[in-house]
């Protein structure tokens, strides 16, 4: 998680959602804000994140596929959290067996497969 200018945004909040979960899973970014949901079931998910002093950003429509772990860039605004910046359409899906190179961005994995790491 980072903002505009790169800097790393931590202890942002960050909540998945989907079809197949029983309620929402929530977790907080850590102090590279990093952030990891483990064990989601391959489905549709959509992703929102708020955090003091930015806007919150909601993403939906974002492909989770078994055998696939992939990566969400997502880039907060200054703002206040009354302003939500939502992005709709499908994220690209990544495949972790084809990745020759890592993203500067350590956004999100979402790992089905694979277990807590």
């Amino acid at each position: 998680m980072k903002d505009a200018s790169g800097a790393v945004v931590s202890n942002a909040h960050v909540v998945v959602r989907g079809t197949t979960l029983v309620g929402d899973k929530s977790l907080d970014t850590d102090q590279t804000g990093y952030y990891r949901f483990s064990n989601l079931p391959p489905a549709t998910y959509s992703v929102e994140v708020s955090a003091k002093g930015f806007k919150s950003v909601k993403r939906q429509g974002i492909g989770l596929e078994t055998g696939h772990l992939p990566t969400l860039d997502i880039m907060m605004e200054v703002g206040t959290a009354s302003e939500v910046i939502e992005v709709s359409g499908q994220a690209p899906v990544v495949d972790p067996c084809r990745l020759t190179a890592r993203t500067p961005s350590r956004a999100m994995c979402i790992s089905p497969c694979l277990g807590e790491v």
